[in-house]
């Protein structure tokens, strides 16, 4: 009865989670743009006719959302509105996980609810997150990668299950989001030293030390990938 009672409200949310699903779709098909979103498409568009970024053209990203467009072109057909479309769809995702975490994990119960709520409007109606997450660029897929990972890693935490499937999908998560945008670097260190082994919850000068090692290890990751692509390599004069 109880349970019941709990769940009663949670129509809320997921009437919210549809009505903010709604507007993105909207918008992506009406008004999102951005100048440099062309790159990518372009991108896509290649990759469909059977080119490799890197070798047959140049490229200076991150391959898996360019693959990942290209997929859903090929089914849907080579149009940015194919693009846009995904990307409120992912967008919509990552707000919808998020609506079930707060409802689910939020520490106060009685107030799991209206932290749903506001999680919503504020993930999912912040101006950056409707202009940016419904067009062509990698900030979808990102978002959508970053809420999953995250949900992923506090499971794999939660039940001790290092080792474990929950470990391993918050790692493929973490290698998904790099591949997909480099520049998440820092988000990909944080979650990878709470999935250390014996991991446990620190007090705030512990929770800085290893602030401080995810920051550095981010930096190192940066460095690694900028060298290996030439973009740290000084420019001939």
């Amino acid at each position: 009865m109880n349970k019941a009672k709990a769940a009663g409200p949670h129509w809320i949310v997921w009437a919210l989670v549809a009505v903010v699903a709604a507007v993105l779709g909207v918008y992506a098909q009406t008004r999102a743009f951005a100048w440099d979103e062309g790159w990518h498409l372009v991108a896509a568009q290649s990759i469909g006719r059977g080119k490799l970024p890197y070798l047959d053209f140049c490229f200076p990203q991150t391959p898996l959302n360019a693959f990942w467009n290209a997929g859903w072109m090929r089914v849907f057909g080579e149009t940015w509105r194919t693009a846009h479309g995904v990307a409120g769809a992912m967008t919509a995702l990552a707000v919808l996980l998020t609506a079930g975490y707060l409802l689910r994990r939020f520490p106060e119960p009685g107030w799991r609810l209206a932290a749903s709520v506001t999680g919503v409007c504020i993930f999912g109606l912040n101006i950056m997150v409707v202009e940016f997450g419904t067009i062509a660029q990698a900030y979808a897929l990102c978002l959508f990668l970053i809420v999953s990972a995250f949900l992923f890693t506090v499971a794999a935490v939660d039940r001790r299950a290092v080792g474990g499937g929950r470990r391993r999908f918050a790692g493929v998560r973490r290698r998904q989001l790099f591949a997909a945008d480099r520049a998440r670097g820092p988000c990909i260190a944080d979650l990878d030293v709470n999935l250390q082994p014996g991991w446990k919850p620190l007090g705030q000068a512990g929770r800085l030390r290893r602030g401080r090692c995810g920051a550095l290890r981010a930096v190192g990751m940066a460095v690694r990938q900028g060298t290996a692509t030439g973009d740290l390599q000084r420019p001939p004069l």
